[in-house]
């Protein structure tokens, strides 16, 4: 059976943001795999939620097992973007 292919409007639907965003996702080293197909950019559905399920946020916790509401910790020199 052939897998789903979806298009950037699907993909950014899914995501819940732009198409101009996707655009980007997949112009990122090591960012959202896509296929050229003819003149339209398509997606494996399967590398999509892939690419999800690799890019998940975990709660922190501190010392006492408490969720905190700090999503990371900045360090001197880090390159925040």
């Amino acid at each position: 059976m052939k897998e789903a292919m979806m298009t950037v409007q699907q993909v950014a639907d899914l995501f819940g943001v732009s198409p101009y965003t996707i655009y980007r996702l997949k112009e990122k080293p090591g960012g959202l795999r896509a296929y050229r197909v003819g003149r339209c950019v398509r997606f494996k559905r399967r590398e999509v939620e892939t690419y999800l399920a690799c890019h998940v946020v975990e709660p922190v916790f501190d010392s006492n097992g408490r969720q905190t509401g700090k999503q990371f910790t900045y360090v001197p020199g880090m390159r925040v973007v």
